[in-house]
């Protein structure tokens, strides 16, 4: 928003509601970049930015194009050629 971020807790009985005073709080998630998700030993270990995989099936369901892009933006990144 355009004051900054708000606050959305999640009380006791799973409900989401703004601004929760005087509750008991079951968790608080701060945001978090997608770098952090996932884990850090798979993207030291193949040198990527996320913890993610890009992998297309047997003949090619998606372009070649989204394997590079996926491997420029710092994910794992394969195509599946198979049956082509």
């Amino acid at each position: 928003s355009a004051h900054g971020p708000r606050t959305v807790l999640l009380d006791s009985e799973g409900l989401l509601t703004p601004e929760i005073m005087g509750q008991n709080v079951l968790a608080v998630l701060p945001p978090i970049y997608p770098e952090w998700l996932g884990d850090r030993s798979f993207t030291a270990a193949h040198r990527v930015r996320f913890s993610y995989v890009i992998g297309e099936m047997a003949r090619g369901i998606a372009t070649p194009r989204m394997t590079v892009e996926g491997v420029r933006a710092g994910v794992m990144a394969f195509f599946g050629s198979a049956g082509l």
